[in-house]
């Protein structure tokens, strides 16, 4: 397990599939990254396979995660991010000083967290807040998980210690 998160932290090359569990039931979700979001997509499916067991990868033919320059317009409204299920696409945004997030990477993160639940709702606290606008704000915690782990079949329940 160690040796997976130190390649997707580290990353490579190619396609990528993190290892399942023989109970697994949720097939492997590969994300296609764009050059700007690659990295911190790889530590995304890395976070987000230690505290839900679902197997995560990265490949061409994967949901595309594409950067843009200006906002993600979802109804009008302006945003940081935004995982579009008609199309089954991500799009972030690279402007950074409106965004409550505190890094690129938790952007990421947050927008993958739908993408591996298949639900566009909101947790009180942690990633999968609205905006980022919640305590423990970057971290995958128990209400995170919960939410994700509604429409997902998650193998395991780990949410990560929160600071």
């Amino acid at each position: 397990m160690i040796l997976l998160l130190l390649v997707f932290l580290v990353g490579c090359t190619g396609t990528i599939s993190t290892p399942a569990t023989t109970n697994i039931t949720t097939p492997i979700i590969n994300f296609s990254p764009d050059s700007l979001s690659e990295q911190g997509t790889r530590k995304s499916l890395a976070r987000w396979l230690a505290a839900s067991g679902i197997g995560l990868g990265i490949s061409e033919v994967g949901i595309p995660i594409t950067t843009q320059d200006d906002w993600v317009y979802v109804e009008g409204k302006s945003n940081c991010g935004n995982m579009d299920f008609t199309n089954r696409e991500i799009v972030v945004t690279m402007k950074r000083y409106k965004c409550s997030y505190f890094s690129f990477d938790s952007l990421i993160l947050h927008e993958l967290g739908h993408a591996v639940a298949g639900v566009g709702g909101h947790s009180k606290t942690g990633i999968m807040t609205e905006g980022g606008k919640a305590e423990n704000r970057e971290c995958i915690d128990s209400a995170s998980l919960e939410l994700v782990c509604r429409s997902a079949d998650c193998e395991v329940f780990e949410p990560e210690p929160c600071y």
